[in-house]
């Protein structure tokens, strides 16, 4: 395999997709090339020379609601409660939406008004305070729907 070949290989990948994908695709093929080289040794050196790997531009938009917003969404009946307490906590709390949605009820300590997290993106064990109106709002909502 070549860097001729490499560069083919990214440019065939379908024009929609995500800088972070194509990014993605040419982290595997220099890791394979890697690997080849050492610990495999089934080619000299690899071929893909020292940046080559595309960088990917962190350009998409960051959003956020502004209190009058999140009064609404907070008071908007046909949202069902679940939704509306998971984005007010996401909102308040500033978690990874899919780190959230992992959570476990041994993860919040409602008596200490804290969540811990042993396993998450980085692998690093972290714990927080809550907010105490986040707290109060788990608190009812657990009232309600016990969790699971």
């Amino acid at each position: 395999m070549t860097l001729d070949h490499a560069n083919r290989a990214i440019s065939m990948l379908p024009g929609h997709l995500e800088d972070s994908s194509r990014q993605g695709v040419a982290k595997v093929i220099h890791r394979t090339l890697a690997l080849a080289t050492y610990p495999a040794r089934i080619i000299a050196s690899n071929p893909l020379p020292r940046g080559w790997i595309p960088k990917a531009e962190d350009n998409k938009a960051k959003g956020s609601l502004y209190p009058d917003e999140d009064r609404r969404l907070m008071a908007a009946v046909h949202i069902p409660l679940s939704y509306r307490i998971y984005y007010g906590f996401l909102i308040r709390e500033g978690m990874r939406a899919d780190e959230a949605g992992r959570l476990e009820p041994s993860d919040i300590d409602l008596e200490r008004g804290a969540v811990v997290l042993d396993e998450n993106k980085t692998d690093a064990p972290r714990a927080w305070a809550l907010s105490p109106d986040v707290v109060r709002a788990l608190r009812a909502y657990f009232a309600v729907c016990p969790p699971k």
